[in-house]
């Protein structure tokens, strides 16, 4: 069996068809590779912020249904909702339930 002879040095890098195309390439993977790693670390931050501003919105409501009271024929009770950071102050609202109310 005869050995091949070693290919002629062009000067290319191996793998890659010129030096042009091997910086276009570096090129293409390091913007890629950084636009991914952006998405990593901007997306979640964006979700969190969703999931954070729409539960600021809610309120944070309590019943107190141990003083309902029994009158004209339906059950009357006080809910109270908490303070939030954007209202600071309690509110609290009388509610009625009509339990013969279909």
């Amino acid at each position: 069996m005869e050995p091949i002879p070693p290919e002629p040095t062009t000067g290319t890098p191996k793998g890659y068809v010129s030096d042009e195309a091997k910086g276009r390439f570096t090129l293409l993977a390091g913007i890629i590779g950084f636009v991914f790693f952006l998405v990593q670390a901007v997306i979640p931050f964006l979700l969190m912020m969703a999931i954070q501003w729409t539960m600021l919105g809610s309120r944070n409501i309590s019943p107190q249904v141990w003083n309902a009271v029994l009158w004209d024929g339906a059950i009357w009770y006080v809910e109270e909702s908490l303070p939030r950071r954007v209202a600071s102050r309690q509110e609290a609202m009388l509610q009625r339930v009509d339990p013969f109310d279909p």
